[in-house]
């Protein structure tokens, strides 16, 4: 859904009563830089009795990984993976080699995934996230294919999402596509296995490396694919008006054919504890934008987290699309699809301190999910340089330091959570922009978002950057911390358990501007 009418008119310009902080921000619509040229008082983003009203340590649950879970909690749940909610969901197949043609494929669900880069197509995802067994099978032939899991599947993805015993304990198992009822989908190539046949985006993917997180246990490790051929079938794909088509990418001039719509896509999320939701949305919120004034200072103006306006894009396109990244300059769509196949991502919303510095830093990156769990829970985001050369803060503060934390974004934060994207120098702070007062973490050196109802508190455990095999190609790099400590808010619980309906969690789709809530499934 493209934007309508006036920009100025969705900005946080207008009252309007949605959230505590859409009142706060009616008020406090804009927040001021430091520099030479500018006031340097700014407006706070929540009055002092809101600040200090925020949770105490007596409202929260605090457990370390690795220990017993503290008696607030249900001693059959797993606070790491219900925390960090909606997960992109997918399945993978793989072959087995020298069996029968009808069971030559083995299944499982990746409930967990995402990007690392767009150039070239690359997704990412630990390797506990799968069974052992498929693991194996994808790294002796190098490929497999992943299909985006969606509603109609969900009575598969409960029985493939169920703890197995023994090795394979931290997700589900492997399967026929016969036994968990699902029909196979070929793509013309090569040796890739084939799709989910009723998924509307399949992606065959070649092995691209595995980056290790421990000497000492090799399942601790980060999958790294590159996505040879994306196949995005008709049904998800609603075409552009004439008075919409623009030139495509970087110029080339392809014109922009279709649009790939989350609500066409129909996914699922996983929530954790072999429970899933589709997605409630999409919602509109376009990134803050930078107002110079007749006398010269700087402003920030924020948006609103609010309904998209009317689709127009009603008719569906006529031919599936596929697409070679390697062969292809760009899609036949017109835009590189990468960021809009793999939904809904968790938002990454990341807070460090610069180093040797008490200045603190937050900011929201797109690319962000579990890459290990069990007694030693991992978590990775994915930053991109500035300029293709200079770390973003997240990644120097957190390399820097040694340390970073995750905040979890809730509907009531998720205005906050966009204010703090604006573009600013590293010497500024996003907290000092926003006017919104961090806590300390609990273990380690970091702010965290005060009012944000999960913290994890991370210990940086390796960088990489993501593979490329050109100049041009983007330069992402994957940043991988252990989560040493998580926080929860016991108004968040039910029963012990993370409770998704109160939480209210945030997630990214396709599109700049497009995010997501929860529908549990």
């Amino acid at each position: 859904m493209f934007w309508r009418g006036n920009f100025v008119s969705n900005l946080l310009l207008l009252p309007r009563q949605q959230t505590p902080y859409s009142s706060l921000m009616k008020r406090y619509p804009t927040g001021l830089l430091k520099n030479p040229k500018i006031n340097h008082k700014m407006p706070p983003c929540m009055p002092p009795s809101r600040l200090e009203s925020s949770s105490s340590d007596s409202a929260a649950v605090f457990w370390k990984p690795g220990t017993p879970l503290p008696s607030t909690l249900a001693t059959d749940s797993n606070p790491f993976l219900t925390s960090l909610i909606p997960r992109p969901t997918a399945w993978i197949s793989v072959s087995v080699p020298g069996r029968d043609q009808d069971n030559e494929f083995k299944l499982a669900l990746i409930e967990g995934f995402n990007l690392a880069n767009d150039r070239p197509p690359t997704l990412i995802f630990g390797i506990e996230s799968i069974p052992l067994e498929i693991f194996e099978l994808m790294k002796k032939s190098k490929v497999c294919t992943l299909s985006v899991a969606t509603i109609h599947q969900v009575e598969a993805c409960k029985k493939a999402s169920l703890l197995q015993k023994g090795d394979d304990k931290t997700c589900g198992g492997s399967y026929s596509f016969d036994v968990l009822g699902l029909e196979p989908c070929a793509i013309e190539t090569d040796n890739h296995p084939p799709g989910v046949s009723n998924s509307g985006i399949i992606m065959n993917c070649s092995l691209l490396d595995i980056m290790y997180l421990d000497r000492e246990d090799e399942k601790k490790g980060v999958v790294i694919l590159e996505v040879d051929r994306f196949l995005m079938k008709k049904e998800v794909l609603a075409t552009v008006p004439a008075s919409k088509v623009k030139k495509g990418e970087k110029g080339n001039g392809r014109k922009t054919l279709a649009r790939i719509e989350a609500n066409l896509v129909e996914p699922i999320g996983s929530l954790g504890d072999g429970r899933f939701a589709a997605l409630d949305g999409p919602y509109h919120m376009y990134r803050p934008k930078r107002v110079q004034q007749d006398d010269g200072s700087t402003q920030w103006i924020n948006c609103e987290f609010t309904d998209p306006p009317d689709s127009e894009y009603s008719e569906l396109l006529g031919d599936d699309i596929e697409f070679v990244h390697s062969k292809e300059e760009t899609c036949a769509l017109g835009y590189n699809p990468t960021k809009q196949v793999v939904l809904p991502r968790p938002i990454g919303w990341i807070s460090t301190f610069a180093p040797n510095s008490s200045l603190e830093h937050v900011a929201p990156y797109s690319f962000f999910i579990d890459v290990a769990r069990g007694d030693r829970p991992m978590v990775a985001f994915v930053s991109m340089m500035r300029n293709r050369v200079e770390r973003k803060d997240a990644q120097t503060d957190s390399e820097d330091t040694g340390v970073f934390a995750w905040n979890v974004v809730t509907k009531e934060l998720a205005e906050i959570m966009n204010y703090s994207s604006a573009d600013l120098k590293s010497s500024e702070s996003e907290f000092e922009l926003i006017g919104m007062k961090s806590s300390s973490a609990s273990i380690i050196n970091a702010p965290i978002v005060k009012e944000s109802p999960i913290v994890f508190e991370c210990r940086h455990v390796k960088s990489k950057l993501a593979p490329t095999h050109a100049e041009s190609d983007g330069r992402w790099t994957i940043v991988v911390g252990e989560v040493v400590g998580i926080k929860i808010d016991k108004s968040v619980l039910t029963d012990g358990r993370v409770d998704p309906t109160k939480l209210q969690p945030v997630s990214r789709l396709g599109y700049s501007q497009e995010y997501g809530l929860v529908k549990i499934l």
